[in-house]
């Protein structure tokens, strides 16, 4: 009797289990269908840990279709103030892109980096400034002012905003296009540059700019961040996945002139995304199929000591006088190593001297 009792708990036992599993099957079944998760994006899944972002974005067709079904962008922008330098067939075309009140930081990059880069290259290099326009007719005003005193902005009509970044970088693709440069170097404008550093990384990728490239400090299987009061929010309707493609940071980095005209075209039929690095150097640039390269010794995080900007190519979030500061610093100061320690050393110093002989 017993044996029979246990007998008949096991079958239901069973039973139970078996519909658990059936139900569980449909479940997963219609939420499939609804997500319609091909078998290519289960690979991706279970592969994500051991593949580039970059290819993980592109390979599944249905669930980017948000992205896909995207027709074309309005960049039909005026120019309200265009630069007096002549830019054609130039070789080093840097874009500053600068917001209209940071005035400060643009007579900062005046005097110091972008002067050096004059210097160094003559009629080889220019520096001009990037920026959308001011509701505030005072703001416009001193703008215009500036652009009269030192020829050297572009500006176009619309709202310039950090959400806008974006649109200031198609913008600018759309621009230096037309004067083909072989290298179009793109910054904030609270980047500092050492211009040396910057020359001798791009001689030494020179075979790679001879055809479609971008160069930067790479940045790779980097989550959205979700929080609404986050400056670098994105919203899961505007970026719905989990990971950006692998991309460069907007501080800095070089596009070649043969990669200019792929990248706006393919910029003007890509949703948009409000982070314009990640937009530009990594949505745009994967559809384009335009490979990212490592520019070597750019500082995203600032910097802590001053004379290490010797052994940097480039430093983010610096302001005006610490630019300034750092400059007097690659112009008339060393960093100087013993075994214990380093220190920053007026180039004339007697210890200098002695160190040399």
């Amino acid at each position: 009797m017993k044996r029979r009792l246990s007998q008949r708990l096991k079958r239901k036992r069973f039973v139970c289990a078996l519909a658990v599993g059936l139900f569980l099957i449909i479940c997963i079944i219609k939420q499939s269908n609804l997500r319609q998760i091909t078998q290519s994006k289960l690979l991706q899944i279970f592969s994500a840990g051991k593949r580039s972002a970059a290819f993980y974005i592109w390979d599944d067709n249905t669930t980017y279709s948000w992205m896909k079904s995207f027709k074309s962008g309005n960049y039909n922008y005026t120019e309200l103030l265009r630069p007096k330098g002549v830019y054609k067939g130039i070789p080093y075309l840097v874009v500053v892109a600068s917001g209209i009140m940071n005035r400060l930081r643009r007579s900062a990059i005046r005097d110091t980096w972008a002067k050096g880069l004059r210097d160094s290259d003559g009629a080889e290099a220019a520096v001009v400034f990037l920026l959308g326009r001011s509701e505030i007719q005072y703001f416009q005003k001193l703008v215009n002012t500036e652009h009269t005193q030192y020829g050297d902005i572009v500006q176009f009509d619309f709202k310039d905003t950090f959400r806008n970044a974006s649109l200031k970088t198609v913008l600018m693709l759309r621009w230096a296009s037309k004067f083909n440069p072989t290298y179009l170097v793109k910054a904030d404008d609270d980047t500092i540059v050492n211009v040396r550093k910057l020359r001798l990384e791009l001689q030494s990728l020179q075979a790679n700019f001879s055809k479609p490239v971008i160069a930067g400090y790479e940045l790779i299987h980097v989550a959205p961040r979700r929080m609404k009061n986050d400056k670098w929010a994105v919203s899961e309707k505007e970026y719905p996945d989990k990971l950006y493609p692998n991309f460069v940071s907007g501080c800095l980095y070089v596009i070649s002139g043969k990669a200019l005209a792929p990248l706006y075209e393919t910029a003007l039929n890509t949703r948009p995304l409000s982070l314009e690095d990640v937009f530009v150097t990594g949505l745009v640039a994967t559809r384009a199929g335009i490979p990212r390269v490592s520019l070597k010794d750019i500082e995203i995080l600032g910097l802590d000591e001053a004379c290490e900007m010797h052994e940097k190519l480039a430093v983010h979030h610096i302001s005006a006088s610490r630019m300034r500061l750092l400059s007097r610093v690659l112009s008339s100061f060393v960093r100087h190593c013993t075994s214990l320690s380093c220190s920053c050393i007026p180039l004339a110093s007697p210890q200098l001297k002695a160190t040399s002989k």
